[in-house]
């Protein structure tokens, strides 16, 4: 992070559909362990894209962070992806 300022967002208004689909995924997570919860002063939203079938109806709703805020934030580390060559070379 280039500052030590919290980085925090107000939630996007969600439909009673969206939010009830995003505590049922939130349960499952918490349930299966890949998550859990804490208190802490950064926060990003949570989004609910949709996609469409193959008919042309949106039906299938997922839930993504947006983390814009935490990304313009960050420090990239530039360094040149080695080539596959040199990295079979090196197991020899």
């Amino acid at each position: 992070m280039e500052d030590d300022i919290p980085i925090f967002k107000q939630p996007y208004r969600l439909s009673e559909v969206e939010r009830t689909l995003v505590q049922a995924r939130i349960t499952k997570l918490l349930i299966v362990g890949l998550m859990k919860l804490f208190s802490n002063e950064y926060a990003s939203t949570i989004v609910m894209p949709t996609k469409m079938d193959i008919f042309g109806n949106w039906i299938k709703h997922y839930m993504c962070g947006d983390y814009y805020l935490v990304n313009k934030h960050t420090c990239l580390d530039k360094y040149a992806m080695p080539l596959l060559k040199e990295i079979f070379d090196a197991f020899d």
